[in-house]
Order: C-alpha cells, then sequence, then structure tokens
C-alpha cells in the first residue's frame, strides 16, 4: 500500500517488479492478466494504477455516470444495485416534494432526471422547467395520481479481487450500476487513459466469454 500510494512517477523497476509479483500471487485477476497474457503486463499495470480509500456506504460509481476508471478490490465488500421502478400513489405536489429530496437533500441530479423522465407522459408540458417552478406548478394539484419512482434492488456483493467498471471505458457509455462500499475498502484505480493503453485489449478478450454485467 506504501507502494500504491506514491505517484507512479516515483515507483522504482524494483518496487514495481516486487509489487507485482504479490499481486499476481494473492489476487484473482493479475493471477489470470499474468496466465492469458504476461507477467510484463501486470508490471505494466501496477506501474500505472492508484490506491483509492472508501468509506462505509459511500458510492463508488453510480448509475448513468460517465465512466472514467477501471476498479479493482484490494479489500473489504462492495455491493451492487441495479435500479427497478414501483408504482407510487401521491399528489402531484407530494410526488415532486420526493423529487426534490433527491435532487437537493440526496444531490443525485441524475436519479433525479431518470425519474422525471419515467413519468414524461405527465410532465410533458412541465419537462423544460426547474424544480423549484415544476413546485409552483403542480402545488394547487391534490388529486391523488399514480407515479413511477426508481428503487434499487442489490444483485449481490463482492470482495477482495473483484473487478469492476470496464464495460462502460470499453462501450464509451454510461455506467449501468450503482457500487457502493459495504464497508471500508481500499481499491486499485486505473484511469481510462491508462487503462485503453495497458489492459483494454485485454478485458476485452475476458468480455467476449463472460460478459460483466456490473459495470
Amino acid at each position: 500500500f506504501n507502494f500504491l500510494s506514491k505517484n507512479p512517477t516515483s515507483r522504482s523497476f524494483a518496487e514495481t517488479r516486487n509489487v507485482a509479483e504479490y499481486l499476481s500471487k494473492n489476487y484473482h485477476y493479475f493471477d489470470k492478466l499474468r496466465k492469458e497474457d504476461s507477467q510484463l503486463k501486470v508490471e505494466k499495470l501496477t506501474k500505472i494504477c492508484r490506491l483509492e480509500k472508501v468509506s462505509t456506504g459511500e458510492a463508488i460509481i453510480k448509475l448513468g455516470e460517465i465512466g472514467d476508471k477501471f476498479y479493482i478490490v484490494l479489500e473489504g465488500i462492495v455491493e451492487i444495485f441495479k435500479p427497478k421502478y414501483v408504482e407510487i400513489s401521491k399528489t402531484p405536489y407530494d410526488f415532486m416534494i420526493l423529487l426534490n429530496d433527491i435532487k437537493e437533500a440526496d444531490g443525485n441530479d441524475l436519479r433525479y432526471k431518470r425519474i422525471l423522465e419515467k413519468n414524461i407522459d405527465f410532465f410533458h408540458n412541465l419537462k423544460d422547467l426547474d424544480i423549484h417552478s415544476l413546485l409552483k406548478e403542480v402545488e394547487h394539484m391534490n388529486y391523488m395520481q399514480t407515479f413511477l419512482m426508481e428503487e434499487y434492488e442489490k444483485m449481490g456483493e463482492y470482495g477482495e479481487g473483484f473487478y469492476f467498471g470496464d464495460i462502460a471505458l470499453i462501450k464509451k457509455s454510461v455506467r449501468n450500476a450503482t457500487i457502493k462500499a459495504k464497508e471500508n475498502c481500499v481499491l486499485l484505480t486505473i484511469g481510462k487513459d491508462d487503462y485503453g493503453k495497458a489492459i483494454m485489449e485485454f478485458q476485452r478478450r475476458k468480455l467476449s466469454k463472460d460478459i460483466d454485467i456490473y459495470s
């Protein structure tokens, strides 16, 4: 961890080789990379990756975000959540208050926009207005209405050696799941530029055999 906390430009060849050997022996991902490609590729990856620590409950990636990193879990457990939509009955005003909490209190603008889009049949004449304008538009609507609300369904939890974030990088798409730290986690991260140079082709081959849906 001391080595991985260093700036990549400060990592010596000997250190890189020793840490790469350790990763290959102790983590399935690096062992597979060594066997299917080469130990040299493991060393190259070790040279450029960075360390990231995440606290319990913190979102590592969020549904709908642009993918900019690839992750490998060194310590801890992460949880995978996929969205589902359920019907709820509320007045338009109460529904917008709920959306306002999602947007303002939770700071989740992406989720707010997705929910608004799911209910576009009701809001089609209001979709270009901001949240405060929408609240004014519906404040006198006191009748009950059925809306679709986004909830999260837990798909699983994974520990050391689990990797994620590659689909969005390969496909140049947004994240299709939210991944949170179930407990304090230590992650290896590779930025999208380094990922493209170092291991994208290896990941493409893996994906052709077994597509990872949690990305």
